[in-house]
């Protein structure tokens, strides 16, 4: 998968794949999205719902 600079960089941030994996999500989705989000040169925070879900954007402000 190709990766962006901010994907790189913290690529050791947040929860294992496997956890996402546990969770009944698509990994390959997750990141194809997150690509998309971080290849813009300034991201704006984005909230929105889809199909009764709510969805949230935003970069990480601290290390986890």
């Amino acid at each position: 998968m190709a990766e962006t600079k901010y994907t790189i960089e913290h690529r050791n941030d947040g929860i294992s794949t496997q956890v996402i994996l546990d969770c009944g999500l698509n990994v390959f989705a997750l990141q194809l999205l997150i690509e998309s989000y971080t290849q813009h040169p300034k991201p704006i925070p984005i909230k929105f719902r889809y199909r009764g879900v709510e969805i949230a954007l935003s970069l990480a402000q601290d290390k986890t």
